[in-house]
């Protein structure tokens, strides 16, 4: 898939034309071997038309995300990670007093940032894709590759699970 396509945003729309309440968010280096597991996953899900959710390839996790998690209902978060030893979706909420840096925010500090400017943060989860291999190129590990596919259906799989129950927004009171 050519590289601009990877850095667009791709909005799935209601019969309405309204925006689709589920956000992805996938982030990482798509140079820096499975540290591009998160592009290879939105990717992924950018090639399914019936996702329902606007997915966001970006580089790292910045504070203008802040807004676009305001307005969702529901967000993913996919990264790779050297921690992780299998696919799996964790909850994660706003975390108070957590600060955001410019190149370390976090899922958590993020959520609460959009509750702080706007009133609203959406619920939320991590998928991390098990990650090992860091050099200089494109190219995935085995297991990495493997892991992507994985964490792509669990993402699917979510969504549809999350997309047919009410929705629950935090507002300023937690």
């Amino acid at each position: 898939m050519p590289m601009e396509t990877l850095l667009t945003r791709s909005a799935d729309r209601s019969a309405s034309g309204a925006a689709a309440s589920s956000l992805v968010v996938c982030w990482g280096n798509p140079l820096r071997g499975d540290d591009g597991a998160g592009s290879r996953v939105a990717a992924e899900l950018a090639r399914d038309a019936g996702l329902g959710a606007t997915v966001l390839d970006v580089h790292q996790l910045t504070p203008e995300l802040a807004e676009d998690l305001a307005a969702a209902e529901r967000v993913v978060f996919v990264d790779a990670s050297v921690e992780a030893d299998c696919v799996k979706a964790t909850p994660v909420q706003a975390a108070a007093g957590r600060e955001v840096q410019t190149h370390r925010a976090t899922p958590e500090a993020l959520l609460d940032l959009a509750r702080r400017l706007y009133g609203a943060a959406p619920k939320a989860w991590l998928v991390p894709v098990p990650a090992r291999q860091f050099a200089v190129g494109t190219e995935m590990s085995g297991p990495t590759a493997a892991a992507v596919r994985e964490a792509a259906a669990l993402v699917r799989g979510l969504l549809r699970e999350e997309a047919s129950a009410p929705a629950r927004k935090m507002n300023n009171d937690g």
